[in-house]
């Protein structure tokens, strides 16, 4: 039995390949109207919700039973003040470990938008020059994860998410964007939904793993390829004189540590 905080659209991914393995899943939405859609893919899903101040609400608490949790809830960018994210979480794994007294784990997917633009590769055991509140925030739900006594945590670091609907193209299109020369960090959701899998058949907790392709064009080189090749306005990109802010999020420990093999390793290649 496995749970999914936050049956957006990894969620789903992600529901979809474990009930293909006949797993049972059960599966979170803030919104009536996805309950049938996930019903109907098989998940038993409940309405959840966590205000701002860390109430949480749920018409059923058999969600919070599963030994197994995963968070995929989102971090808005709408939030005022960034650590309403902090509390959300928060709340969210007192709720599970008041519930559930048997052995936990929480799989979180975190974002490589913690690390700094340094102009370098990074890498999970980087120290984070933590510049935004957002990165704080990030940074201290992460920490707060991996330091719960009596629950194993594990953190993906999951780089922009594309595939399916979610086109490249689309990203930038007509838009005017900055940083011509900074290299982009993207995932194909097959990929993370592949990297979940693999943390969860071979357990693998109390990490941090970077989840994101080994391929890094930069934004001018691969929008208004996307652009052009789906008929596309390709961005407009500005050009101060400067040299772009950009990094390079490393994926050794899963490729060479874990042994996970990409599906989609080109992102100037045809997708899903």
């Amino acid at each position: 039995m496995i749970s999914i905080v936050g049956c957006g659209w990894l969620g789903q991914h992600l529901a979809k390949r474990l009930l293909r393995q006949e797993d049972l899943v059960l599966g979170s939405t803030t919104r009536k109207e996805q309950l049938d859609l996930l019903n109907s893919l098989g998940v038993k899903s409940s309405i959840l919700t966590v205000s701002e101040s860390g109430d949480v609400s749920v018409d059923s608490d058999d969600i919070f039973l599963s030994p197994t949790l995963i968070i995929t809830l989102p971090f808005r960018r709408w939030f005022k003040d960034p650590m309403v994210y902090f509390k959300q979480i928060k709340a969210l794994v007192e709720y599970y470990s008041d519930l559930n007294t048997s052995k936990k784990w929480i799989i979180f997917t975190s974002s490589t938008s913690i690390y700094s633009m340094t102009n370098k590769i990074v890498k999970e055991d980087d120290a984070i020059n933590l510049v935004s509140d957002r990165q704080h925030v990030l940074y201290d739900v992460e920490q707060y994860l991996l330091s719960l006594p009596n629950v194993d945590a594990t953190v993906l670091r999951c780089a922009g998410l594309y595939g399916y609907d979610r086109r490249i193209a689309h990203f930038l299109s007509g838009k005017v964007v900055s940083g011509r020369d900074a290299c982009v960090n993207l995932i194909h959701i097959d990929d993370v939904v592949g990297i979940v899998d693999l943390v969860l058949n071979q357990c693998i907790k109390n990490h941090i793993i970077n989840c994101v392709t080994n391929h890094h064009p930069t934004k001018e080189e691969l929008y208004s390829f996307h652009s052009k090749k789906d008929g596309l306005n390709a961005p407009v990109f500005q050009d101060d004189g400067s040299q772009a802010k950009y990094k390079i999020v490393s994926n050794d420990r899963l490729v060479n540590e874990l042994q996970y093999s990409f599906q989609y390793t080109n992102l100037f290649s045809d997708y899903a």
